[in-house]
């Protein structure tokens, strides 16, 4: 398996303009972030994209952020709704996530029903995976497209000063259920549809990770619309195909799920 990288962007370093205008009205990038992409993942048609960034939050507060589905709203501009259908044990849940869609006229929102699961390892570093699931509790519905999730998730690691966290997110998706291809020109246009979620996270860390349990305190609803308009806009530049749904595709498992986020198959 072979990473490619997509785009490195040190602290304070300029934005390319389409991520600065989506970038709460700066040009320069509040952390350390590269995104990367494996065009094959396992030797089958997955499509798989790493985005890496540097925070000065420790992890057990980044990780309280990120396995909260209530609070992923202040931070994620794509997520609709997110809510805890059923806690099972201290290191499960199953969830029910809402994402906007980026077609170009719209169409329905994409809802996951999910498993998700959360460790914390001896190093002090923590995994947050999820996957799709068929349950009872969150049957399909008209007025969503329901997206099957392959395995993604986090890897939160302590820094060796111990002051704050790496942060890694993979998402793996299958290109031919997705209408994009196992290329470079498909895997910029997918990072790109991630990169406001991931600025968005790093500013509310920057805040002191304040949401409450709500999860609105991050983006307002005038500033969320307004991102997913330019969002919607700079999805489609350039493409002739804005009729066609494009769904982005997020979750985790475990099994191979931690070497595939070390970039290595173990």
């Amino acid at each position: 398996d072979e990473w490619h990288e997509l785009a490195a962007m040190p602290r304070g370093s300029p934005l390319p303009a389409p991520l600065a205008a989506l970038n709460a009205g700066s040009d320069v990038s509040p952390a350390d972030i590269a995104l990367s992409a494996n065009l094959c993942t396992w030797g089958l048609p997955l499509l798989s994209i790493r985005g890496c960034l540097s925070v000065d939050t420790p992890p057990p507060l980044v990780f309280e952020l990120l396995k909260s589905p209530e609070r992923r709203a202040a931070w994620d501009v794509l997520l609709k709704e997110g809510r805890l259908v059923r806690q099972i044990g201290p290191d499960n849940a199953i969830v029910h996530e809402v994402f906007e869609p980026l077609s170009g006229d719209l169409g329905r929102p994409h809802d996951y029903a999910l498993i998700s699961s959360w460790r914390c390892e001896s190093d002090g570093s923590y995994v947050i995976a999820s996957r799709s699931i068929v349950v009872e509790e969150v049957p399909p519905s008209p007025q969503y497209q329901r997206g099957e999730v392959l395995p993604s998730g986090w890897w939160i690691q302590p820094q060796t000063d111990g002051t704050g966290s790496e942060l890694t997110y993979v998402i793996q998706m299958r290109a031919e259920l997705l209408g994009v291809g196992t290329d470079i020109a498909s895997a910029r246009k997918v990072a790109f549809s991630l990169m406001p979620s991931l600025l968005g996270l790093v500013r509310l860390l920057q805040c002191g990770a304040g949401a409450g349990a709500e999860g609105q305190e991050g983006l307002g609803s005038d500033l969320r619309q307004d991102l997913l308009t330019k969002m919607r806009t700079l999805f489609h530049r350039g493409s002739s195909e804005t009729k066609k749904n494009e769904q982005v595709v997020e979750g985790a498992t475990t099994g191979p799920f931690v070497s595939l986020l070390s970039g290595s198959r173990g």
